[in-house]
């Protein structure tokens, strides 16, 4: 069970699931849930009326969809891991000690939800567009991908080269008409994402949420793909420190009306956000404390030559400028309000977190 509140809702989940899991090898570990009743799920969303006025108005239904009352039940559920950090080495395989290695893992995460009770409420009473109930409640329909990869190479001088990289998709169809349910959409920018940005603000896609004022201040998307290098070395006998680069983000699978430029397409690779950073760690044995700014490199949502930090600013003032409606026909006046009015590109993000980010 898990309660969240936040200024904009208050969300609450019950949660049942059950799985095996076993291992092979000491480097394989498969994880399988219960045939058709792997996870079951109840979402409740108490919406502050402000927030709720928002969705009505704006008629998105992806943002009606992401932040509705919902069950999940998952039919199928599995999970692929694979690692070496448990493997043993001996020395006539060339390896003499084990930290000379880096250490690797690779997990995979495919579910599949709301077929079951698809096949058994074919005939059964519907919601507004149709959309099926079961007990009186809408569920979700979809498939969900997830994979991640992580390296950790460890140097005697207790300095350390870390790297990840995942890619996740998410398909909703049948009774999910638009996007993935909240719990289970990715997310950009934050302490164990993209740290140029702050979290759920990233995204998706080329959205330019700075030129919608009644766009919401989270943004969530169907796929995903993130990449992460850090260097990390220490400065004392708890305290450490790092410098790191960040890349990613995320779209939705089908396109929204409403966010321009969401969707994935095969042009992803330029919408992909870049970030440098550096960050401050302490270990407290029980668990790390972590202080991360990072400062965002190339934001794909700004207009063609202002992406990039030394790029211009005139064209995103400009843009600002057209949406706004300055044009009281003094050039400069109208670009000084566009820059009070936009708020200001390329700024620092500060992210705090527990534990490393991978």
């Amino acid at each position: 069970a898990n309660i969240e509140h936040r200024d904009i809702f208050d969300r609450s989940v019950l949660q049942f699931s059950y799985t095996w899991k076993w291992q092979v090898a000491k480097t394989q570990v498969f994880t399988v849930g219960l045939p058709f009743m792997s996870t079951v799920k109840f979402v409740r969303f108490k919406n502050s009326p402000d927030f709720q006025n928002q969705i009505d108005a704006l008629n998105d239904l992806f943002l009606r969809n992401s932040y509705s009352n919902q069950l999940i039940w998952e039919d199928f559920k599995f999970q692929f891991e694979w690692s070496n950090i448990s493997k043993d080495f001996r020395a006539d395989d060339g390896h003499s000690e084990r930290k000379s290695l880096a250490d690797l893992r690779f997990i995979s995460n495919l579910s599949l939800a709301g077929n079951v009770l698809h096949r058994l409420n074919n005939n059964s009473d519907t919601l507004y567009g149709g959309i099926q109930t079961f007990f009186g409640n809408a569920f979700a329909q979809f498939m969900r991908m997830d994979n991640q990869f992580t390296m950790i190479k460890r140097f005697k001088s207790k300095l350390q080269l870390a790297a990840k990289a995942s890619a996740g998709v998410g398909i909703p169809y049948g009774n999910s008409k638009t996007s993935m349910p909240y719990d289970y959409s990715f997310f950009g920018g934050g302490s164990n994402d993209n740290r140029g940005w702050k979290a759920r603000s990233l995204g998706p896609g080329s959205y330019k949420s700075y030129l919608d004022s009644t766009g919401t201040a989270t943004q969530l998307g169907d796929i995903r793909f993130y990449g992460s290098l850090e260097f990390r070395f220490p400065l004392g006998r708890t305290l450490s420190s790092c410098v790191f680069a960040d890349v990613g983000n995320i779209w939705t699978y089908r396109k929204d009306e409403n966010r321009k430029g969401a969707e994935f397409t095969s042009d992803f690779y330029k919408q992909l956000a870049l970030s440098i950073g550096t960050g401050v760690r302490i270990d407290l044995s029980i668990l790390v404390v972590r202080l991360d700014v990072g400062f965002p490199l190339y934001n794909p949502s700004l207009p063609d030559k202002a992406r990039w930090i030394f790029q211009d600013r005139v064209p995103y003032y400009e843009e600002g400028k057209t949406y706004y409606g300055f044009n009281t026909g003094n050039a400069q006046a109208d670009l000084d309000k566009a820059k009070e009015r936009l708020p200001k590109p390329f700024v620092p993000s500060l992210n705090f977190g527990i534990g490393l980010p991978f």
